[in-house]
């Protein structure tokens, strides 16, 4: 209840125009990261950027069951890279992958011939 309670005049303070930051609860004082920092964790992904990072990966790791590799990122990086950027873009943007980025379709194939 006292953390709900905190949490709660914290916002009505903050809103109200009361700036009492940073925000106190039950003696503990959060930490927090400089401007500079700040500004590094959250600017948009740059295309040098997207592209440094992935070849950093090993080239055979894969990101799940049939899944690409890296290998085949970086091969065919020409072709996907403005795919990944708006990708990537989209979530910085909204806090989320876009729709189907994460769909799976299973298909169920018998071993052995059914019937006569």
């Amino acid at each position: 209840m006292k953390v709900k309670k905190e949490i709660k005049e914290f916002y009505h303070k903050k809103f109200k125009g009361e700036d009492e930051l940073p925000m106190l609860l039950e003696g503990v004082r959060f930490k927090t990261i400089s401007e500079e920092n700040n500004n590094i964790l959250v600017h948009v992904f740059s295309k040098e950027e997207i592209k440094s990072t992935m070849w950093h990966y090993d080239y055979s790791k894969s990101p799940g069951l049939k899944g690409f590799n890296f290998n085949f990122l970086k091969t065919c990086w020409e072709v996907v890279k403005v795919d990944i950027v708006r990708v990537l873009n989209e979530l910085y943007a909204h806090g989320k992958l876009p729709r189907g980025t994460n769909a799976l379709f299973l298909t169920l194939i018998p071993k052995k011939v059914m019937g006569p």
